[in-house]
């Protein structure tokens, strides 16, 4: 059986650090994560927090240090008691400098809809509802909390402080348009955001930004459209909350991250095509962009997958040439005069996510089709045309990325026959095409009546960072496993706990007739040359098994050693003289 990932191990035989991938715990029906991104916000006071799978009527609250999980909170049913619910969704996590925050969300068998908001100091005691509202036959959310924009920000932006800036419903007026909120996390302090004239600010963006220590967002002063809204600045109070621009516009959903002391954002003064607009904070300083060359005659594409990211160094946001067809180019800028730049060309293949590091960004393109005919490309950018380059044709499709010293890690398949997608799999990229593979197979193995035979999948997904570590969780074909991963992002050496963690016990190494390996029991060896092909396979015996391999041809062989009972595994590289 030849699998890809033999070759994508073989890398490590040209570094001298190598990839540590450990079997963490286990997971039960209840703490497997039910998010599949896992995102900045997740991370508080030294633990990631998560929902678990829960189920229909209830749902937990857990947080792991990457050793252990624990459970944090149960937080049971969120309709009354004697009503039908029809399940429990979860918001994204915002968190202030003090508190985790998040909401839970429910329709009842009569259509109305309920949302709560909670706040979390980490602890069960300290995890309490401070709000919660009910929207009788509507699907409306009470508290809306700031989403991330398919990977456009490195974190959540709507703190000041201990108070967080939120949607949630008017109540003098709670059928219509949300209005902005403003909590502390405690019930006490979550009420209405009022503006410096004691008015209600109606709508606001999702993904505003933090800069110089206040909160921007587009709002309006009056429940309407017309005549338009402003750029809004808040402290977190009522009486440092005002309009930055004197003058009206129509306002998009989000702005970019700040760069330079000034942050992106499109809006227009008429009710027409959108246009990019810049602000430094200040009335002057709020204003259309003015560096887009050639781009006379476009149209602006707003709210893709790579809009208004900011990577630290440049800007993105994309520009469609005509609006009868789908289609956009990819422009990056750092806001110095003459430097907004065209990095990459029109197309069909729209930006749908991205993974920012600091200096660059891979990006996840989607031609925006559906069912069998759906076409993906995996990308990366430095921000500039020639540091642009496609990583897979056939790219990632996928809701989980991860990104650990500068490598991606991601989901991806070795073929696929229709919806069916054979050997999905951890890969890994440097940003470049060379280095973009499969590096382990978690569930080895294939059913043969399938013609060609489909190969098991481990899938991997909902990757996050702590420390110095990339966790994931990937099934291993007995159960779904919390992975640990350390160290290089060329390859993997190692898979397994308990007796199995480690490196290959093998000795001589280099070896001429015989090699002796370690075995804890129940144990398949399997010794393979560096294009896949297995020259060896043997069940081993509980402690050392010698092996003969005289036979085989001078040169670099894999050996691997899969454990028939928990899947864990271990990989290293048998030299034969």
């Amino acid at each position: 059986m030849k699998k890809n990932y033999l070759i994508a191990i073989a890398v490590f035989l040209s570094t001298s650090v190598f990839a540590q991938l450990a079997l963490v715990t286990t997971f039960t029906t209840d703490n497997e994560p039910k998010q599949e991104q896992i995102r900045e916000d997740n991370y508080f006071k030294g633990h990631l927090y998560y929902f678990g799978q829960g189920s229909a009527t209830s749902s937990q609250l857990y947080k792991t240090d990457g050793n252990t999980i624990t459970l944090v909170k149960d937080f049971g049913p969120v309709v009354p008691e004697g009503e039908t619910s029809s399940g429990i969704s979860i918001s994204n996590f915002n968190q202030t400098s003090d508190k985790l925050f998040f909401t839970r969300f429910s329709f009842s068998a009569k259509s109305d809809a309920f949302t709560e908001l909670w706040a979390s100091d980490g602890t069960t005691a300290g995890t309490v509802k401070i709000a919660s509202y009910r929207y009788a036959g509507t699907g409306r959310f009470g508290f809306v909390l700031n989403g991330e924009s398919n990977g456009t920000y490195h974190k959540y932006q709507n703190s000041i402080g201990n108070k967080l800036i939120l949607n949630a419903y008017n109540p003098d007026d709670p059928g219509t348009t949300l209005i902005m909120w403003v909590s502390d996390g405690t019930a006490a302090g979550t009420k209405p955001l009022l503006d410096n004239s004691g008015g209600k600010v109606y709508g606001g963006v999702f993904f505003g930004t933090r800069m110089n220590g206040k909160y921007y967002f587009g709002a309006r002063p009056q429940n309407s459209i017309d005549p338009g809204g402003y750029l809004y600045e808040t402290d977190g109070t009522d009486a440092g909350t005002k309009k930055v621009n004197s003058g009206l516009f129509y306002m998009s959903s989000n702005t970019s991250e700040p760069l330079n002391g000034k942050m992106l954002f499109w809006a227009n003064t008429v009710n027409e095509n959108y246009g990019l607009w810049e602000s430094d904070g200040t009335d002057a300083g709020t204003k259309p962009f003015a560096g887009l060359p050639g781009t006379n005659g476009k149209k602006t594409y707003y709210q893709l997958g790579l809009d208004l990211a900011n990577d630290g160094k440049q800007v993105y946001f994309t520009i469609q040439p005509t609006a009868a067809v789908r289609t956009a180019e990819v422009w990056a800028t750092d806001f110095t005069p003459g430097n907004t730049r065209k990095i990459r060309d029109d197309s069909k293949l729209l930006p749908n996510k991205i993974m920012l590091g600091n200096g660059y960004a891979y990006v996840e393109y989607w031609d925006y089709s559906f069912g069998t005919n759906s076409q993906y490309q995996l990308g990366y950018t430095d921000g500039t045309a020639l540091g642009t380059k496609t990583l897979l044709e056939k790219g990632a499709s996928s809701s989980s990325f991860g990104l650990y010293q500068n490598w991606l890690y991601f989901p991806h398949y070795e073929s696929k026959n229709g919806y069916l997608f054979s050997n999905v799999e951890l890969w890994s990229s440097d940003g470049t095409a060379g280095n973009t593979k499969m590096i382990h197979d978690i569930y080895p193995g294939e059913v043969t009546f399938y013609n060609p035979p489909f190969k098991y999948s481990s899938s991997p997904r909902s990757f996050f960072n702590l420390e110095d570590d990339l966790y994931f969780v990937a099934n291993d074909g007995n159960n779904k496993n919390l992975y640990r991963l350390k160290g290089s992002g060329t390859s993997v050496a190692t898979v397994g706990s308990g007796k199995n963690a480690g490196l290959l016990h093998v000795f001589p190494n280099p070896c001429k007739e015989s090699v002796n390996v370690s075995s804890a029991g129940n144990e398949e060896w399997t010794l393979t040359d560096l294009q896949g092909k297995v020259v060896m396979r043997t069940m081993l015996n509980e402690g050392d098994n010698a092996l003969n391999v005289k036979e085989l041809s001078n040169g670099v062989y894999l050996g691997i050693i899969r454990n028939k009972t928990n899947g864990a595994t271990s990989v290293g590289k048998i030299i034969k003289e």
